[in-house]
């Protein structure tokens, strides 16, 4: 699925030191740092130029004409590389911008004519939140060594600065969001895939949504998927949304199985849209019979549904099932839309129900046992946060779609599900 490119209204900075070098200002108290939070940003390329003696502001607008010209699209907020001794706003730093191409393909690495093009892997990092430049750096450093510890992580690279740039030009003391990148060094909860036909929207906002439920991530390419050694790292695995077709010529059938073999040996999986297709023995595409892949669920994935909105970004009426998994929360909900899945169950067993669209009555959301491992399908996207950009951006918000509440309470429910730490409590499949 095809999602438009819209750049949020922030602009970030990224400072080069962690720490190292860095004067050490009187402690600061962590709590004042804001609970740390786990985002997955994924692999892009980087449109990158170094200003000199200029504003944030007459930077950011010359990228974004830059862009214009170019017919690329912004995939995120421009940011900016500060030197840790510069004062703030900084008038000399290197500004980055995550693009595509007009088409939705990436760019090659190169210039352009007038500013490079760098590809860039996916990472996970850690955020947190300050008010101030003052002291922010080494107590940020400190803050996230200790929160990588403690999870499994060990940091791994620059920390990064997020600043307002509306408040940049004339305010000295800025509110940042400080990004750390880190590599697993402990099994985690979960692997996200962040390869070929997954949505970068759809990897940050997984990872946001898993981590809201304590569970830990990090990013699986193209060739980790193919090598298959991230499975010895992970408890489940993750298929953000997408387009799943677009996986069927980087991988190999074999790499397949050993992810399938790894679900049934006791492990997890979790597909949203894209990923849920991915899942199915059979998919049917606008009535017309498509490859499937995984078969970890016996019936079929169809869609798009065009009594909700099959070409547009929508928000559909989707209710929970009454299963004892879901008592204490809401079960009427509006759901994020883009073109996921309904499950016909015909002729499977132990299949749950968990919701069902309000269009057509049809299973919106299932699980299933597969093997000693569990399965969860969702053909909405819940894992899209409507409500704010605690997901890392404010699409498809920005665009006039509405939804009242977020939906991650539902997926906190999946994921003690996954984990066996709840019962779903009654409600089978149909």
């Amino acid at each position: 699925m095809n999602y438009p490119r819209t750049a949020l209204f922030l602009i970030t900075a990224l400072l080069l030191t962690c720490g190292a070098g860095v004067a050490e200002d009187a402690p600061v108290s962590s709590a004042l740092l804001g609970t740390p939070r786990i985002r997955i940003y994924p692999r892009r390329a980087e449109l990158v130029h170094k200003f000199t003696d200029t504003l944030l502001t007459s930077a950011h607008k010359e990228f974004m004409e830059h862009v214009a010209q170019r017919k690329y699209s912004a995939m995120d907020v421009p940011y900016a590389e500060v030197g840790p001794d510069q004062p703030y706003p900084p008038t000399s730093f290197t500004l980055r911008l995550p693009i595509v191409n007009a088409d939705g393909t990436e760019p090659k690495d190169g210039n352009d004519g007038v500013f490079d093009i760098v590809g860039c892997k996916a990472v996970t990092c850690v955020l947190s939140s300050w008010n101030t430049a003052k002291g922010f750096a080494p107590a940020l450093v400190r803050h996230h060594t200790d929160f990588a510890k403690k999870h499994g992580y060990r940091l791994d690279g620059p920390l990064l600065l997020r600043l307002y740039i509306e408040k940049s030009e004339n305010n000295a003391a800025l509110p940042f969001e400080g990004l750390s990148p880190m590599t697993p060094v402990d099994k985690q909860d979960f692997a996200v895939f962040c390869g070929s036909g997954v949505t970068g929207f759809a990897v940050m906002a997984a990872s946001s949504a898993l981590w809201s439920t304590g569970a830990t991530v990090f990013p699986v390419s193209d060739a980790d998927f193919e090598d298959s050694r991230f499975l010895r790292k992970c408890q489940g695995f993750v298929f953000p949304s997408g387009n799943m077709n677009e996986l069927r010529d980087k991988v190999t059938e074999a790499a397949m199985t050993r992810l399938r073999d790894f679900i049934q040996a006791g492990g997890i999986y979790i597909g949203f849209c894209a990923g849920a297709y991915l899942a199915s023995s059979a998919v049917r595409w606008n009535d017309v019979a498509a490859p499937s892949f995984l078969a970890l669920f016996g019936g079929t994935a169809v869609g798009p549904i065009a009594g909700i909105g099959a070409n547009s970004t929508v928000v559909g009426g989707v209710s929970l099932t009454d299963i004892k998994l879901f008592d204490g929360i809401s079960r009427k909900r509006q759901m994020a839309y883009f073109q996921g899945p309904w499950f016909d169950t015909t002729g499977t067993k132990d299949v749950t129900v968990l919701a069902t669209y309000d269009a057509n009555e049809k299973p919106a959301i299932i699980a299933l046992p597969c093997g000693r491992g569990r399965v969860v399908l969702c053909g909405p996207n819940l894992e899209f946060d409507l409500t704010s950009n605690q997901d890392g951006f404010n699409w498809p918000e920005s665009s006039g779609v509405k939804d009242p509440e977020c939906d991650w309470d539902v997926i906190a429910r999946m994921v003690d599900w996954a984990f066996k730490r709840r019962e779903l409590g009654g409600g089978k499949g149909q």
